[in-house]
């Protein structure tokens, strides 16, 4: 699913349709940053799960009580062989385009459970391969909701894209075309201005210009979109900055 369309609330319906069903006694939800856990588990499974009893799961203090956990990848790594192969009916991978590779694979495969994956960005490769790890039918996802179909609902704004440069980054930066004071301040220091001549492209890798930045984002801020009071920027949005410029 595309970013913003609801990854954490379907998933909570789906876990939800597992437990009333009792095709899952016991769930684990796995990500690979604490921000993405705690997310599920104070923004998932406390409001949309509250009568179910919740667990993060910590090297140091496992409980073998609750009926939902929660747990980073980083950790599990350390402490999965504390729990059985059978110890999960379900287990929801999040970002799982980055969750099922390297070390992490045995994780998930020392588990017997039924696993889902989610990401908005399947990966397709030789050494992860999203499609084949979760066996779905050739590089189909088993549901897919992309973002043009989110646009087309409604559920996200779509983007235009607005490129710009400064006026360094567009004739790069010649000595000869510098100010008589530049030139001779140069010269003061012993340059010589006709040996100043640096492309656009140039520009933070072999000369820096400390305002460069500060204008990037202040023409940002400038054209960039609002919410209604017009004083902040929206919840998600998407800048593409031309590929002269070197901050993101």
């Amino acid at each position: 699913m595309a970013t913003g369309t609801g990854k954490t609330r379907t998933t909570m319906a789906l876990i939800d349709v597992f437990l009333r069903a009792r095709q899952a006694q016991r769930v684990l939800f796995l990500a690979d940053r604490d921000s993405l856990v705690d997310q599920a588990l104070n923004e998932g499974f406390k409001v949309y799960l509250p009568n179910e009893s919740r667990s993060r799961i910590r090297t140091y203090n496992i409980d073998k009580t609750a009926r939902v956990y929660v747990s980073t990848l980083q950790t599990l790594e350390l402490c999965y062989q504390k729990f059985s192969p059978a110890e999960f009916d379900l287990i929801v991978a999040d970002e799982c385009h980055r969750s099922i590779y390297n070390k992490y694979t045995d994780i998930l495969a020392y588990f017997d459970g039924i696993q889902i994956g989610l990401t908005a960005t399947p990966a397709h490769f030789i050494d992860r391969d999203t499609f084949k790890f979760f066996e779905t039918d050739g590089t189909a996802p088993t549901f897919l909701y992309t973002y043009d179909t989110a646009v087309k609902e409604g559920y996200l704004a779509d983007y235009n894209v607005y490129s710009a440069q400064t006026k360094f980054q567009r004739k790069g930066i010649k000595g000869i075309e510098l100010s008589q004071e530049d030139q001779d301040s140069l010269r003061e220091r012993g340059i010589d201005p006709e040996d100043i001549n640096y492309e656009g492209t140039d520009l933070e890798k072999k000369v820096t210009n400390k305002n460069t930045l500060h204008r990037q984002w202040e023409e940002f801020m400038d054209v960039c979109h609002n919410d209604n009071s017009g004083q902040l920027l929206p919840k998600l949005f998407c800048l593409q900055l031309h590929k002269n410029m070197p901050y993101v």
